[in-house]
């Protein structure tokens, strides 16, 4: 039972874990793409200063990500650990000889 635990704990951290490397490669992706130069030409200035804290939030986030990215899945990992192992008696069999 505990061995399934661990299992599924590796299988949640895992999947966890290309979660967020998916989010992260977005930002850096979209990050890639961001010129603020082209926000001057073709946006209106309320439009392009909504970008711009935008981008401010992809950064923060990209930040926040390589942290989880290694934090995360450990978390994961340790909720799922068995803490405590108990075994506890629930009844009691006598068993006679059959020469009696």
């Amino acid at each position: 039972m505990a061995r399934e635990l661990v299992a599924v704990g590796d299988q949640e951290a895992e999947v966890l874990r290309k979660l967020l490397v998916d989010q992260s490669q977005r930002i850096a992706k979209r990050e890639a793409t961001f010129d603020d130069r082209q926000l001057s030409l073709e946006f209106d200035p309320a439009e392009a200063e909504q970008a711009r804290r935008d981008r401010r939030r992809w950064q923060a986030k990209f930040e926040r990500l390589s942290q989880e990215i290694i934090a995360e899945p450990k978390r994961v990992r340790q909720s799922y650990e068995v803490i405590a192992d108990r075994l506890e008696v629930i009844g009691l069999v006598h068993l006679w000889p059959k020469s009696n």
